[in-house]
């Protein structure tokens, strides 16, 4: 084990990748009774999730580029 390693400089993406998608989940779950009554609504609640989950894995992909794309970039 190397005790001198550096450590990561993405650590912020993991965490904006779980709170993101944790308050996506959040809307979703939430706006539940409201989306059974509106359109709108339901509309609202499929966006926020689609939303939160393409930022999500964006921050999981950007994380992750040294392992996706070669340790250059």
């Amino acid at each position: 084990m190397n005790l001198l390693k550096k450590p990561s400089q993405h650590i912020w993406l993991w965490w904006v990748s779980l709170v993101t998608l944790s308050i996506g989940i959040s809307i979703f779950i939430l706006l539940k009774p409201a989306a059974d009554q509106d359109y709108d609504i339901q509309r609202y609640r499929a966006m926020a999730l689609v939303i939160c989950i393409m930022i999500s894995g964006l921050c999981v992909i950007i994380g992750t580029r040294g392992r996706w794309f070669g340790k250059d970039l």
